[in-house]
């Protein structure tokens, strides 16, 4: 069969099999009509972590997180949809016709070139939930993370892209970037709706925070980035933040 036939067969079968597959890496118990453990991506001491075979999902009530077979096992492993699909092949016993490239393993391809060495990473960024994008060539014992990958600045929209499909969340490691370089990496991730962070000073800041410290920038260039924040309702939060940072300067 084709690889487009083999994903619709393969996300039926697999929805069946969750508990089984799941159970491969995480302990589970009964709970009501499902199952539950303590979350693989997260540390937590009271199970929060449900799977269900009726619904053919998991989800975590603790971090969020949620989602199919398919999405487990990309999140647990690291792997591409591509990859997962030719394992769960194997594991229903169904062959899929090789000699057909699929877009997703031209995507990989194209993704390992618009972010060198994201392959590698991609499990320490789906399991920490976040990427840490090091600007600056900062020695990497300050960050105990191996979630980081290393690009010349600023972050383009196809970087930010290729970043945001294994997670939502962002930290800059900028170093001593100016002001005009910074602000074309903040709108690129603002664009593809990543939550943005800060690495300064050995720890995490809100991208606003950091910047009305940092820089020297009047209330246009504040609007514009916000501005490019998908999100109303997140717009709108950012927005407030500022005129409340601003009075407290003023007072």
């Amino acid at each position: 069969m084709t690889f487009t036939e083999a994903v619709h067969d393969i996300r039926e079968l697999a929805a069946g099999d969750i508990t089984d597959i799941v159970a491969e890496f995480v302990s589970l118990k009964r709970s009501g009509s499902g199952m539950k453990g303590c979350c693989p991506f997260h540390e937590e001491k009271t199970p929060s972590f449900h799977v269900s075979d009726q619904k053919g999902i998991y989800k975590c009530f603790g971090c969020g997180i949620g989602g199919d077979a398919i999405d487990f096992l990309m999140r647990m492993e690291g792997l591409e949809f591509h990859e997962v699909i030719y394992r769960l092949a194997d594991r229903f016993h169904l062959t899929i016709d090789k000699n057909r490239p699929s877009d997703s393993i031209s995507k990989s391809q194209k993704a390992e070139s618009i972010v060198p060495g994201i392959k590698k990473i991609r499990l320490h960024i789906r399991k920490s939930d976040k990427v840490y994008i090091d600007f600056s060539g900062t020695p990497l014992d300050r960050l105990t993370t191996e979630a980081i990958v290393q690009l010349h600045p600023p972050l383009n929209q196809e970087q930010a892209k290729t970043l945001k499909r294994h997670t939502n969340r962002c930290v800059f490691v900028p170093h001593s970037m100016d002001w005009i370089t910074f602000k074309h990496s903040l709108l690129a991730a603002l664009a593809t709706n990543f939550t943005v962070l800060v690495w300064d000073n050995r720890s995490e800041h809100d991208w606003l925070h950091y910047i009305l410290r940092k820089y020297d920038v009047s209330r246009n260039e504040i609007i514009q980035v916000l501005a490019i924040i998908p999100d109303s309702i997140t717009r709108s939060v950012y927005m407030t933040e500022y005129i409340n940072q601003t009075n407290l300067k003023e007072a």
